[in-house]
């Protein structure tokens, strides 16, 4: 999902002018009139640049956006990184459970192996 920065072609720090700027040549861009061929598409992403617009020219919205982003990143990292060492854990755990099977079916090969079976046997073991 496209923040509403990305969605206007600015970057975090942009001026009024410069939001306005971009506003203006992406709504032209989208403007349902001149995408006739594709209208449905134009009409859903003017509506977004519209909406976008709205909330980043006011100044009081666009602080309350940015807290509620920043907030939400936050979340979504410390989510992420709890998700990453889930997984890592349990890929330690698996990798444990696979090297203790192959040490057992090793130890029960070298026993056939002492016992003077040959080594078909010992891989059949394995």
């Amino acid at each position: 999902m496209a923040t509403l920065y990305e969605t206007l072609g600015v970057d975090e720090h942009a001026t009024e002018e410069q939001l306005k700027r971009a506003y203006r040549k992406a709504a032209i861009r989208f403007h349902p009139d001149r995408n006739v061929s594709n209208e449905k598409i134009a009409h859903e992403k003017f509506q977004e640049l519209k909406e976008a617009y709205a909330i980043l020219s006011d100044p009081a919205q666009r602080e309350v956006y940015d807290r509620i982003f920043a907030e939400e990143m936050q979340r979504f990292e410390a989510r992420r990184q709890q998700e990453e060492a889930e997984r890592e854990a349990r890929e330690a755990k698996e990798r444990e459970a696979r090297e203790a099977l192959y040490r057992e079916r090793v130890s029960v090969a070298m026993q056939f192996a002492s016992k003077g079976h040959n080594r078909d046997v010992v891989f059949g073991v394995c």
